[in-house]
């Protein structure tokens, strides 16, 4: 999972299945509030009928600015990359945040991250910040260099 404010990409590495749009949610107007719609699906979700676009990603200060939205955008494309399964998966998720915050990420801002996929359905969760990770590294959990495990 590549995480930028402007971007969410999630891939199953097992099957190649990949979805990569901007990490936004729909929420409705209404008193009680409904996810309308994650990605793409909420920006069209918002154009036809009343909803807040909300990108829990983009702040001038963090990589995170809404922690139960960004929860459900993630959960959201968890299950759009699971689509079609009889039953939904708890995947090893390998997160790389894609930005370079002044001063390092906080422990803060890891265990908000770690937090996020557990919470939207991960068995175990991996933090990565460095280089572009190949299939073979990922499938077998192996990241010897050009970046780190932040824990």
């Amino acid at each position: 999972m590549k995480l930028h404010p402007d971007t969410l990409s999630v891939r199953d590495v097992r099957s190649g299945r990949t979805v990569i749009a901007p990490p936004v949610v729909a929420i409705s107007r209404e008193a009680k509030k409904r996810v309308l719609g994650v990605g793409e699906a909420a920006r069209v979700a918002s154009a036809t009928q009343p909803a807040d676009l909300i990108n829990p990603f983009k702040h001038p200060r963090s990589l995170l600015s809404d922690f139960t939205v960004a929860e459900v955008v993630i959960k959201g494309f968890l299950k759009k990359v699971f689509e079609g399964r009889l039953f939904a998966p708890a995947p090893i998720v390998v997160l790389h945040p894609r930005v370079d915050p002044e001063g390092g990420f906080t422990q803060i801002e890891i265990r908000a991250l770690r937090e996020l996929a557990i919470g939207a359905g991960a068995s175990r969760v991996i933090i990565w910040h460095g280089r572009e990770l190949t299939d073979d590294e990922l499938l077998n959990l192996r990241f010897e260099s050009g970046g780190q495990v932040l824990n």
